[in-house]
């Protein structure tokens, strides 16, 4: 009569994902250049907080803490790409942990940058504003 027997879905396991020689190559260069990327931004942050210190002038400290934060994001991304190219384990955790890191990478930068231009919108729009209040520019 009926068969009784459930068939599941076939999970197959992606702890190791084959990967060519060229494919790893190309992974190790990503983590490589992450992790240079990451470095140099790092350094970046403390010679401008130095400087920031240096002249008593702490109006950047936010995008300091966002740049700190996106080069510490990269290395940990880059070290994720490490392993996913020289290991033959959790390939698939190691490539989402790294996008991830990449993602909340980007993520970061691009609402500074939304951030950024809103407020340069709201300063045209007072000025513009204060322009047709004020009268300034009519002929007299």
């Amino acid at each position: 009569m009926a068969d009784t027997e459930q068939t599941s879905p076939e999970v197959t396991s992606l702890s190791r994902i084959p990967f060519s020689k060229e494919d790893e190559a190309d992974i190790e260069s990503l983590a490589w250049w992450l992790r240079a990327s990451g470095i140099v931004t790092i350094l970046t942050v403390v010679f401008g907080v130095a400087d920031m210190v240096r002249q008593n002038n702490y109006s950047n400290i936010v995008g300091m803490v966002i740049m700190l934060a996106c080069g510490v994001l990269g290395i940990q991304a880059a070290s994720h790409f490490h392993k996913v190219a020289t290991t033959d384990e959790a390939d698939q955790d190691h490539i989402v942990g790294g996008f991830r890191k990449l993602r909340l990478a980007y993520l970061l930068l691009s609402v500074w940058i939304i951030v950024g231009l809103v407020f340069i919108c709201a300063v045209f729009l007072f000025v513009f504003v204060a322009v047709i209040v004020m009268g300034i520019g009519k002929a007299a």
